[in-house]
């Protein structure tokens, strides 16, 4: 403790949010959107601290001696490997199956609540179940990897571990756009969309092959509204949600186009990939420390180290990752010089996605990856401000 604290303290004087007041958020959206939009993020909040409590119960469970050595006896009779990969999954059903029965309700029944979404519960469930398989899949196979180490490279497992899981890491990667995002969605190409000139134009401009701008169509599964970049090299892409497309005006979704746009420019996805193998380098490296070489029966604890770090490098990785979001929000503004528009495509939504309109700066240290939208129309403001006349 007398060495986390003063870390966690710097950390803290370091990222913590300064979050503008919801005054202004309040005359932009009206008092109802506000309060719904209020009420929306609390409940998600008390939900997330309720599975998150459960979950590390269940972990510490898991990890406990008599439970873990049971484990081992009932699914390692075939090996190290084999059985470290049963343990695993046998560990992750339990941890998803308690994820899925509270994002039941605090993602699908809330939604269906304030009116986000239309989705039937069969098909949220298949969406959830198919989602939940893989990340369960990568873990387990993770964890199998880092078993397979140790037996094969004794102390030394934690490098090689990083070696394998980082290449798998860049490889999903590379194959999201065209592997894993159509399992959910069905993405179309943006040209021959109407009104679509203008956003070929801006990719065009800032030197983004037209060619791999898509729509995204979820308005299947939710009424919120979106975009994002993702691929590395040759599967590159900017997606924007149908959804969005369909509620904003023109100007507006230039604007969200133009936020994906600097990031690419700045090359975020790549930033964000090696800082992602950077991670992927220190933690089993931390973690041989605590675990020199692991065998079956340290696969739950492994998976509560995992779980806790997760939960520990929350705010950090949230700090960063609004910082980089910023940066695109400036980017934006720099490629199209429409403050007026960046302010109102961020009024729609947060309307659209009722977003928290007044944040405490704990809630934005804890769960936003994105400045909250009072900030974004602020600096918006201020470039205004800032331009010539």
């Amino acid at each position: 403790m007398v060495v986390v604290l003063p870390a966690w303290l710097v950390i803290e004087l370091a990222f913590w949010p300064r979050v503008a007041g919801g005054a202004d958020m309040l005359a932009r959206l009206g008092l109802g959107t506000f309060t719904r939009a209020t009420a929306y993020a609390q409940a998600h909040y008390r939900w997330f601290g309720a599975a998150v409590a459960t979950q590390l119960v269940l972990c510490l469970a898991l990890a406990t001696e008599p439970v873990s050595r049971a484990l081992e006896l009932l699914l390692a009779s075939g090996g190290p490997v084999r059985g470290a990969a049963w343990i695993s999954m046998v560990c992750l059903a339990g941890s998803h199956g308690l994820g899925l029965a509270f994002g039941f309700v605090s993602g699908h029944l809330l939604d269906l609540q304030y009116g986000l979404t239309q989705q039937s519960t069969w098909a949220w469930l298949k969406e959830q179940l198919l989602a939940r398989g893989l990340s369960a899949g990568f873990t387990a196979a993770a964890v199998a990897a880092a078993i397979w180490t140790a037996q094969s490279f004794g102390r030394r497992w934690w490098l090689a571990s990083s070696v394998l899981t980082g290449a798998a890491v860049v490889g999903v990667m590379m194959l999201q756009p065209v592997a894993i995002d159509p399992l959910f969605d069905h993405y179309a190409p943006l040209a021959g969309r109407p009104g679509s000139e203008h956003f070929l134009a801006l990719a065009q401009r800032a030197g983004f092959d037209p060619a791999r701008l898509s729509v995204a169509e979820v308005s299947h599964r939710t009424t919120k509204g979106n975009a994002f970049v993702n691929g590395l090299g040759p599967t590159e892409r900017i997606a924007l949600w149908d959804t969005f497309l369909e509620a904003s005006r023109a100007d507006e979704a230039e604007l969200v186009l133009a936020h994906e746009l600097g990031h690419w420019l700045a090359g975020h996805v790549r930033i964000g990939t090696a800082l992602a193998l950077v991670a992927i380098l220190a933690v089993p490296m931390l973690g041989s420390f605590v675990f020199p070489c692991p065998g079956p029966r340290d696969v739950p604890a492994l998976l509560l180290a995992l779980l806790l770090v997760r939960l520990s490098s929350l705010p950090v990785e949230n700090a960063v990752s609004r910082a980089i979001e910023a940066q695109a929000d400036w980017l934006s503004l720099r490629l199209t010089g429409k403050p007026d528009a960046f302010i109102r495509a961020e009024e729609q939504l947060a309307r659209q996605n009722l977003s928290e309109p007044a944040p405490t700066a704990a809630a934005v240290w804890f769960f936003y990856t994105h400045p909250p939208a009072a900030d974004r129309i602020a600096m918006a403001e201020r470039y205004a401000r800032s331009r010539p006349r």
